[in-house]
């Protein structure tokens, strides 16, 4: 069992004890987190490969943005004034 399928077991077998508990989760592979999401309420999902390569490519094309934040799927530079 990979790592990333671990985690996803032992999140599931926590979430089943307690349904209500709040829990953050490690799952590297874009492809394991999106199927989790169709498996069980996980609640918010963010790919942090994703949301850096969105920063390094940024930065990387000379962009002024110094953070970004995601809102719902979408992740956004922001851009200090």
């Amino acid at each position: 069992m990979t790592d990333d399928l671990a985690n996803l077991s032992i999140a599931m077998t926590a979430r089943s004890i307690n349904p209500d508990l709040r829990i953050v989760l490690r799952a590297g592979d874009g492809r394991i987190a999106n199927e989790t999401r169709s498996l069980f309420r996980i609640g918010l999902v963010r790919d942090v490969h994703r949301v850096a390569a969105v920063l390094i490519a940024a930065m990387a094309t000379g962009s002024s943005a110094t953070r970004v934040v995601c809102r719902g799927d979408d992740t956004h530079l922001l851009h200090d004034e």
